[in-house]
């Protein structure tokens, strides 16, 4: 059974045909969301990996815009190919990343010293889970 890093594998390869720089720093947001939902029960029994997958590189993209003066993408945040392949609409991964913004509250170890090593980060993430509110 495919989990959710097998599916976010699939789709930052999809997503990163719309960038034109910054690829390897997407990558890294994007498995640092990842591994933040790993550490939720909830959000990972609530919906399927593909979906918390999907989740997660919609915010990474978010998070490219929202945290730098550079403009890393020629396309829309989520575009049709993404939408396609993942099967998820944008408000349907608004609602999703909603719902993590709750859940990041409530996880014990989102304080983990290894995830502090990376705070700007959490900084751009906080930003892009506000723009959804």
């Amino acid at each position: 059974k495919p989990n959710s890093c097998t599916f976010l594998v699939r789709f930052m390869k999809i997503a990163c045909r719309g960038m034109t720089h910054g690829i390897s720093a997407f990558t890294v947001l994007s498995k640092y969301i990842l591994e933040v939902t790993l550490l939720s029960y909830d959000m990972n029994h609530k919906y399927l990996p593909s979906e918390v997958a999907a989740m997660t590189v919609f915010l990474a993209r978010k998070c490219m815009e929202l945290g730098s003066e550079i403009t890393y993408l020629t396309e829309p945040i989520w575009p049709g190919t993404l939408c396609y392949h993942t099967g998820c609409s944008e408000r349907k991964l608004e609602n999703i990343a909603v719902d993590f913004m709750h859940e990041k509250k409530s996880i014990s170890g989102w304080g983990l010293k290894s995830l502090k090593k990376i705070p700007l980060f959490d900084k751009v993430l906080h930003l892009a889970l506000i723009s959804l509110e």
